[in-house]
């Protein structure tokens, strides 16, 4: 797992014991967070896919992701506290 640390903040991928806290900051920042949230094009595919995702979903397709080295998703920490989340995506040009 690739963890990456300097001083007080800690970036690393989340793991299930992360879900308590991610809820947490979401909920405590989702007025924000609806304005930039990501949504699932409305076709014939992603009819099932309407409601978000979970958390434990989440974690598992952020790890096939970066297993497929397409994209990077990690969880933000100072000392133990989840404070954030960044995602960094592959691009072929």
């Amino acid at each position: 797992m690739i963890e990456l640390t300097n001083g007080e903040i800690t970036l690393r991928p989340f793991t299930y014991a992360d879900a308590k806290q991610w809820r947490r900051v979401r909920a405590l920042n989702r007025d924000w967070l609806e304005e930039w949230e990501a949504t699932v094009p409305n076709t014939s595919k992603s009819d099932g896919l309407k409601g978000a995702l979970s958390f434990r979903k989440m974690v598992r397709a952020f790890a096939k992701e970066a297993k497929a080295g397409r994209s990077y998703s990690f969880g933000i920490f100072s000392g133990p506290n989840f404070i954030g989340q960044i995602n960094l995506v592959r691009n072929a040009i």
